[in-house]
């Protein structure tokens, strides 16, 4: 009853309490670091192929196929999804958490390139 008889008795006391513990409160989250959510990058890389008046069936076997088994020896690959339409063919690549995305590029591209003339 002691709090209680204190907000009755003086009520501006109570309202400067809680006014100052609100102040400290935005003032400390103001100041507070994002350690607990980290910056994350999912590497996610796309391998995009135009062949020009090509039905959905050859591109898939003769594009989308052969790129997706050049890019599966790469390190990191967590997935692996492709689409194959008239004319285009897609291979989205994605990489586990911690991966550079410099590194998959480049291992991609050359897996890529080599592919080519096939």
């Amino acid at each position: 009853m002691g709090l209680t008889s204190l907000s009755i008795r003086r009520p501006v006391f109570i309202l400067m309490v809680v006014s100052a513990l609100i102040v400290l409160g935005i003032n400390s989250m103001s100041k507070m670091n994002l350690e607990l959510n980290p910056r994350v990058d999912v590497p996610y890389i796309s391998v995009l192929t135009s062949y020009p008046g090509a039905g959905p069936e050859e591109i898939e076997t003769q594009v989308t196929k052969k790129i997706e088994d050049a890019v599966a020896s790469v390190n990191g690959i967590d997935q692996i999804t492709s689409s194959s339409q008239e004319g285009i063919s897609s291979v989205l690549i994605k990489f586990r958490i911690g991966v550079s995305s410099d590194v998959a590029a480049s291992d991609v591209r050359e897996k890529v390139r080599r592919s080519r003339p096939r």
